[in-house]
């Protein structure tokens, strides 16, 4: 559909007769204000008919690309977690040139409690990759096209082995994956992520597991002494 191309009282039948498809209550209601104003005046501001092509755009796009990248429990659990304690939590990790967030969709957001997926730049000059249901599917955003299996294959590894990505995101960066600061203590640089992270995610016997492995690993290295977290900083 080429919304450009048609004229404004056409716009406004399709816009209704595309109503069921505008999923978001808010959205949907929105719409309707909109369309009953038309009917009514056979008026609308240049403003309000900017928001006739875009409801338009968003009730009439294709379904999304939709991936299985596998169980979430773990992520979530992680994610729950940290939600006790952080307002935002999020985590960021890489693979190749590709670096993507990953938080919790919030209550006023179309799937609530959904993982999104983003670039790691500030809103608004990120970039929406897509969201992974609590099930596993990952609905791909276009956007995402050139980078998908990318895309897939890091939240695959992700999903199944979130303390393994954490570590290994820290190790290909130099910084935590849970607060995107640099590691600087040796023991949050033998791990990958920093101690106190660990205990706010969840992951603080995975840390000190990681950590006993890599001090097995450094051979004529003093060995590396465990800090309180007051005393760790990533």
């Amino acid at each position: 559909m080429n919304i450009a191309s048609m004229t404004r009282p056409e716009q406004i039948t399709a816009l209704e007769a595309n109503l069921h498809d505008l999923t978001s209550a808010r959205s949907n209601a929105f719409a309707q204000d909109l369309i009953a104003q038309y009917k009514q005046t056979k008026r609308l501001s240049d403003k309000q008919w900017d928001w006739v092509a875009k409801l338009l755009g968003y009730a009439t796009r294709p379904d999304p690309e939709v991936k299985d990248v596998g169980d979430m429990a773990g992520a979530i659990a992680l994610f729950d977690k940290a939600g006790k304690t952080l307002k935002f939590p999020a985590v960021v990790i890489s693979q190749d040139d590709l670096t993507v967030r990953i938080s919790v969709a919030g209550s006023r957001s179309k799937a609530p409690g959904s993982l999104n997926v983003t670039s790691n730049e500030k809103y608004p000059d990120n970039t929406f990759y897509g969201r992974i249901s609590r099930a596993g599917a990952f609905e791909i955003n276009p956007a995402a096209d050139g980078q998908k299996d990318i895309l897939v294959g890091l939240l695959k590894e992700f999903a199944s082995d979130p303390a393994g990505a954490a570590s290994r995101h820290g190790h290909l960066t130099g910084r935590c994956c849970f607060c995107n600061l640099p590691l600087k203590q040796r023991q949050s640089t033998a791990v990958g992520y920093g101690e106190t992270c660990a205990q706010n995610w969840g992951l603080h016997t995975e840390w000190k597991n990681a950590l006993k492995d890599a001090q097995q690993r450094i051979v004529g290295e003093p060995t590396l002494q465990e800090q309180t977290p007051a005393q760790e900083a990533a």
